[in-house]
């Protein structure tokens, strides 16, 4: 080894070396970031002033096309004729026994605790409209509501959304022609990791803009059915669960989208509050919702999916599916549901013990392999 290497190696030289190198390579990483800061605040710059266009011309346009604009409204009712004429038929996107159970082209949450099913549930109504096929058994899909779903899922990455739709078109048994159906009706969207909060300091955000969008850029020809957002917390922003005002924003931001092309339904999963989840009958009612009462209040319908009890104990693998508000129909009766084992699949199930005591199944003979 030469008397240079030797020097190098050294303590006293070897380390000011690795002192000159540390500090390049602190005064680099200084600099990168630095230069980041500084294009992130141009684009963010940048993409306030173009939001800020786009929004000027979309009011231009709601304007100009009679959206937004209620003043046009303003009317005695002698001259909207409405006495002397029978009102259209309400639009349905589930009933039972010729009933509205789901009004289509309204706002609803679907709520329930963490880990009780509610991403299971929304994905089988989501292929129930994308198919025509039955919801849980005992919701129908009118003729004229099957049409395209739009499935957002904020908590959801592309495999495991994969993985979900997978199982749950395997575990229902699908006919082919339905299969085919949810192939080109069925739109998921995986956003884990992805911002897409609809409010900014409480008014609609760029997000929102482009979410709208995006749908309605891609709608089918005709338009949209349903649109799924799950879970509510990821799309409303930080202050919607705690303020009402917030909260009630948050609302009419849905409700905007119920205009979108084919004036879907949106449904909304959402969380329990802690009360709920620790009670053995609040889980079951509207209340439940977590945040802001506003929520509940502005939607015009709510289910609720809560944990079923027997003899003061949780009964595993099952849930009990309720509509805790409707505004366009009366309630059904509340529906026990089972996982299919295997899966997280929901399936129609007798409640604890009705079994035994009636001695046979509640629904009769009826095989649940779908």
């Amino acid at each position: 080894m030469s008397d240079q290497d030797d020097t190098h190696d050294g303590t006293e030289d070897g380390g000011m070396v690795r002192d000159q190198w540390r500090e390049a390579w602190e005064h680099r990483k200084v600099e990168d970031e630095t230069r980041k800061a500084q294009r992130l605040l141009e684009l963010k710059t940048e993409q306030a002033e173009i939001y800020l266009k786009v929004k000027t011309l979309n009011e231009e346009l709601a304007e100009l096309e009679g959206r937004g604009d209620w003043t046009g409204m303003v009317s005695p009712l002698s001259k909207l004729g409405w006495l002397g004429r029978t009102p259209p038929a309400r639009r349905v996107l589930l009933e039972r026994d010729g009933e509205c159970v789901l009004p289509l082209g309204k706002v609803g949450f679907f709520v329930g605790e963490g880990g009780i099913g509610k991403s299971w549930a929304l994905t089988q109504l989501a292929i129930s409209v994308a198919t025509g096929t039955p919801w849980f058994q005992n919701f129908s899909v009118p003729a004229g509501s099957k049409g395209a779903v739009f499935m957002a899922m904020g908590e959801e990455d592309p495999e495991e959304m994969h993985r979900r739709l997978y199982d749950v078109s395997r575990h229902l048994d699908l006919a082919e022609h339905h299969l085919s159906d949810m192939e080109q009706l069925l739109w998921p969207l995986p956003l884990a990791g992805h911002f897409v909060e609809f409010l900014s300091d409480g008014d609609r955000s760029f997000q929102h803009e482009r979410f709208e969008q995006q749908l309605r850029q891609h709608a089918p020809p005709d338009g949209w059915k349903l649109i799924v957002l799950d879970p509510a917390s990821r799309f409303m922003g930080i202050d919607a669960e705690k303020d009402n005002a917030f909260a009630t924003r948050f609302v009419q931001l849905l409700e905007q989208l119920t205009e979108l092309p084919g004036k879907p339904t949106v449904l909304c999963a959402h969380h329990t509050t802690k009360a709920a989840r620790a009670s053995q009958s609040s889980g079951s009612r509207s209340v439940a919702a977590r945040g802001a009462s506003a929520l509940t209040d502005g939607a015009r319908w709510q289910g609720n999916l809560a944990q079923v009890f027997e003899d003061g104990e949780v009964v595993p693998n099952m849930a009990v599916f309720n509509v805790t508000k409707s505004n366009y129909g009366p309630r059904p009766p509340q529906l026990y549901l089972r996982r299919k084992p295997g899966s997280g699949v929901l399936i129609p199930s007798d409640p604890p013990g009705a079994s035994a005591a009636a001695g046979g199944n509640m629904f009769g003979s009826k095989d649940f392999s779908f």
